[in-house]
């Protein structure tokens, strides 16, 4: 069968959703079908040049790309894109953070997606999510549309053997620079584990620019000589980005919101622990609440990481129990569920 992606997403560069469009096309590839990506030859630099381009291309250029391309079936694969109407059409919708927290994005955005968000999932007939928690926050805007959840699946790999490196405990933190993300919640919890732990915590901060990265320097600039012990990296490759989960000791994930967070299954399949602050899709993905009856999240938070660095049969523990959940995320699952999607479109 002639697929086509819409693979818009990309030209940004890496982020979880071009990724999440790696892993379709290569679940496709495994089941044997042919697959068209369709994409911009380039972006514009005006942000005003974008938004309309992107009104475009999901309202009409794309669809006509597919329909040229002679494509049974189109996949829309960041949460927008209209069906075309002489063939089939699957969309995915990562998660409805940009509807639901509307304070953490642009205005221009937050009215595009109000409107293309909408349009799109009235038009679908079939949408994929990746988490339960992003199907029930999807129908919960558009009622009686046909949602599947089919989880992003990950390759294992080798397994972590290195873990305090030089007697030092790392932390790993890899997000956007977005204010969803939470950048504030991960210095203050590398902070405070620093005060209990002295100079032995290190913290690798892995991200992209977004829209806190000024507030985030801000705050760094006010820590006294941070550069001692905060790394900060960008457009690493993948390979360079395995090597920081192997070195690490925990991952943290601070978000207020996810649709699945892959980072979260990459370190899991790497035997890195992930201590997160029970959002839940993180309850989802990584199969544990944090028990905060007793303290505040951030509290948690770093009794969590203070543990970890002191216990390491505890440690070895909830590597194991991370690297087993890891396994659930397989690709022949996921493989499975995509042609069953496919069935349904």
């Amino acid at each position: 069968m002639r697929i086509a992606i819409n693979s818009y997403i990309s030209n940004r560069g890496i982020s979880g959703s071009a990724i999440a469009v790696e892993k379709i096309h290569e679940s496709l590839v495994r089941l044997g079908h042919e697959v068209i990506i369709i994409k911009p030859s380039s972006n514009f630099k005006s942000k005003i040049m974008n938004l309309v381009y992107l009104v475009l291309w999901d309202t009409w250029i794309c669809s006509r790309r597919a329909i040229q391309s002679e494509a049974e079936i189109l996949i829309n694969t960041c949460n927008t894109g209209l069906h075309a109407p002489q063939i089939r059409s699957v969309l995915v919708i990562h998660d409805t953070m940009v509807l639901d927290n509307k304070d953490d994005f642009d205005a221009g955005y937050r009215i595009y997606a109000k409107i293309m968000f909408w349009l799109s999932a009235k038009k679908a007939r079939v949408i994929m999510t990746p988490s339960e928690f992003s199907k029930k926050s999807i129908e919960n805007h558009w009622p009686k549309r046909n949602v599947i959840v089919n989880y992003w699946p990950i390759k294992q790999s080798s397994v972590n053997q290195n873990r305090l490196v030089n007697g030092n405990f790392i932390i790993l933190w890899n997000a956007a620079m977005e204010k969803h993300k939470q950048p504030q919640l991960m210095l203050d919890i590398a902070i405070e584990v620093r005060k209990k732990l002295g100079i032995k915590l290190q913290l690798y901060v892995v991200t992209r620019r977004g829209n806190a990265w000024s507030n985030f320097m801000e705050e760094l600039e006010k820590i006294p000589k941070w550069s001692e012990w905060i790394t900060i990296y960008s457009n690493l490759s993948t390979e360079e980005l395995s090597s920081l989960y192997e070195l690490s000791d925990v991952l943290l994930v601070t978000s207020k919101a996810e649709g699945f967070c892959l980072p979260a299954l990459e370190a899991m399949a790497k035997s890195l622990p992930v201590v997160h602050n029970n959002i839940e899709t993180l309850v989802e993905v990584c199969g544990y609440r944090l028990d905060d009856h007793d303290f505040g999240i951030l509290d948690s938070m770093v009794q969590q990481c203070v543990a970890l660095s002191r216990n390491s049969e505890k440690l070895e523990d909830v590597r194991m129990q991370a690297r087993h959940r890891s396994l659930n995320f397989s690709e022949e699952r996921f493989d499975r569920q995509m042609q069953w999607i496919l069935e349904e479109s």
